[in-house]
Order: structure tokens, then C-alpha cells, then sequence
């Protein structure tokens, strides 16, 4: 499972895990795609992957809704260049899905560099055949 895991995400990020269930394994690739299109500033992936009803919880306290979410990394205001996930924890109940685990993450916020380990908590849910994230809360810890 390892290997899968390796071979979804492919280039800068990573998300080993030893035992998924089934809905798990979808998710793991919408994880991985999730990450993907922060590091490509690919918006329409991302809006993909976002629930209507998404809520990002950031460390700082702050709350951001989908549309805040996609305007803070669409532009050069957060730049995510690299996110390795090499702690991943999924709990599987069926059409929601729990991951959560650590990352090693880099970029900058203007132009001033950030990185470091990032511990995190996302929520997702199956809608009409297709795992949506709707909540995500994340904090660094270093």
C-alpha cells in the first residue's frame, strides 16, 4: 500500500500508509490530489475537491469559507512549494472519512519563506459518488 499511495502523489508529496479501508483508498487519492493542487495552484482541482460548505480552521484562529480558502491560495499571497505527509492516520466510517497526521511543509507568504511540521485534521464526505473535503483545521507545531 505503500507503493500506491507513493505512485498517486508522485513528485513532492508523499502519503504512505500501511492499511486503508475501502473508502480510505479513495480518499487517500483525493489527499494526495488535494496537496497536488496546492503546490500547482490548480484551482479548478482544488474547487473540485472543496465542499459548497467548506470551512478551513487555520492555527492563527482564523476561519476561512471555500471561496475565502480558493482566493488565499490562488495567487502569490501563499505559496505552498513542497508538502510531504509521511504520518497519515484515516479513520473510515463509511461516506465520511477522518485523516489526519503530520506535514512537512514549505513556501512563503508574500515573500518571506515558511516551513516546518504541520499537524492536521481533515473531514470528508461521499456526495453523490465523489469524497468532498469539508472541513480542514491545521496548526504548526514547530
Amino acid at each position: 500500500m505503500k507503493g500506491l499511495a507513493g505512485a498517486i502523489l508522485g513528485m513532492a508529496v508523499c502519503l504512505p500508509v500501511d492499511v486503508v479501508a475501502e473508502g480510505g483508498v479513495e480518499v487517500i487519492e483525493r489527499e494526495a490530489s488535494f496537496y497536488k493542487a496546492f503546490i500547482e495552484v490548480d484551482m479548478e482541482t482544488m474547487a473540485d475537491i472543496l465542499a459548497d460548505e467548506f470551512l478551513y480552521q487555520h492555527g492563527s484562529g482564523q476561519d476561512f469559507d471555500e471561496a475565502a480558502f480558493l482566493g488565499l491560495v490562488s495567487g502569490e499571497a501563499v505559496v505552498v512549494t513542497r508538502a510531504d505527509v509521511p504520518d497519515l492516520r484515516i479513520l473510515d466510517f463509511g461516506d465520511t472519512v477522518v485523516t489526519s497526521g503530520a506535514s512537512r511543509v514549505e513556501g512563503r507568504i508574500g515573500p518571506d519563506p515558511f516551513g516546518g511540521q504541520l499537524r492536521f485534521v481533515n473531514v470528508w464526505h461521499l456526495e453523490d459518488g465523489t469524497w468532498r473535503l469539508h472541513h480542514r483545521n491545521s496548526q504548526f507545531v514547530e
